[in-house]
């Protein structure tokens, strides 16, 4: 009975996972992709110092 239990528990868990990848994917499809690298490389533009601030950074670091 508990193995069948963990087995539908990860089931579940794959479900989930599968899902929000998806989601994120959809986030971040080519025209978002596009508006956020067109953004940062307007303000290394203006701003070269702020590669410094923007390497090894992620959005989900960011957003948390």
């Amino acid at each position: 009975m508990k193995a069948l239990h963990d087995r539908t528990q990860n089931l579940q868990a794959q479900s989930v996972a599968t899902d929000l990848a998806a989601r994120v994917a959809g986030i971040f499809e080519l025209e978002f992709y596009n508006e956020i690298a067109c953004t940062l490389l307007e303000l290394m533009d203006e701003q070269p110092e702020a590669f410094d601030f923007l390497s090894g950074r992620t959005f989900a670091r960011t957003m948390n």
